[in-house]
C-alpha cells in the first residue's frame, strides 16, 4: 500500500464544514438550555454575549424556553429563604436580557414579574458588595 498525505488531509468540502459547526452550535445550544432546565441549583456560567458568541444569536422559542425557566425558578424561590439563589442563578445580566426581550414581545405580565427580581437582585448584590467592604 503506497503513502498518501492527501488521504490524511482534509479534503471536505467547506459548505459540509459550515453545516456540521452549524449543526455542533445548535446541539450545545439546546444542551445548555436543558441543562438550565435539569440542574435548577447550578449558576449560569455564560451571560448572554458569551452565549451569542459561542451559539448564534438565541432565537424566539430559546428565549421562550430560557424565560419559562426563569419563571419556574422564581416561582419556587420567590419570598422562601432561598429567595437570594434567584439572584445568585441568574444575574442582573440574564435578568435584564429577559425583561428586553419580553418587552418587545409585549409580554407585560412576565415583565412585571422580571422586574420586580431584577430590582431586588440590584439590592442584593449592592448588599453583599457593602458586606464584603
Amino acid at each position: 500500500m503506497d503513502f498518501n498525505w492527501d488521504d490524511f488531509t482534509n479534503n471536505e468540502p467547506e459548505d459540509e464544514k459550515n453545516d456540521r459547526l452549524h449543526h455542533l452550535k445548535k446541539v450545545q445550544r439546546y444542551m445548555f438550555i436543558d441543562d438550565l432546565e435539569k440542574h435548577r441549583w447550578q449558576p449560569l456560567t455564560i451571560d448572554p454575549l458569551e452565549f451569542e458568541e459561542l451559539f448564534g444569536t438565541p432565537n424566539e422559542e430559546d428565549m421562550d424556553i430560557i424565560t419559562q425557566v426563569y419563571m419556574k425558578d422564581y416561582l419556587l424561590w420567590e419570598d422562601s429563604l432561598d429567595e437570594d439563589f434567584i439572584y445568585e442563578k441568574w444575574g442582573v445580566v440574564w435578568l435584564e436580557f429577559l425583561l428586553y426581550y419580553n418587552q418587545d414581545k409585549e409580554e407585560y405580565e412576565l415583565c412585571s414579574t422580571i422586574l420586580e427580581s431584577l430590582k431586588k437582585c440590584k439590592e442584593y448584590y449592592i448588599k453583599e458588595l457593602n458586606n464584603k467592604k
